[in-house]
């Protein structure tokens, strides 16, 4: 379900069985909040080149993590894997490149 991913938004939100919700627009592409009984939780939704496969990467609880740290913390991760992704085309298939 997409909303407008802000704090008061997503404080709004009602715990229950697990529910995504992504941002209405591309200002956030990939950040997502899910809302399961006892928790909020941030991830980022990133498509591996390689396989063609979406990973979802834990970021953080919400209200410890509000969107704007969610977002920073999702733009280091992205980039982060996008390195290694190409340190490891680089480097060559099959060798094994660290986070």
């Amino acid at each position: 379900m997409q909303i407008s991913l802000n704090d008061t938004e997503v404080e709004r939100l009602k715990f229950g069985p697990l529910k995504w919700y992504s941002h209405k627009g591309d200002r956030y592409p990939g950040l997502r909040v899910a809302v399961t009984k006892t928790a909020k939780t941030w991830y980022l939704s990133k498509r591996d080149p390689r396989t063609g496969k979406t990973r979802s990467i834990k970021l953080g609880r919400f209200p410890a993590m509000t969107r704007d740290m969610a977002w920073q913390e999702a733009e280091i991760k992205a980039a982060r894997i996008d390195n290694v992704l190409g340190r490891e085309a680089a480097v060559g298939k099959g060798q094994q490149v660290s986070l």
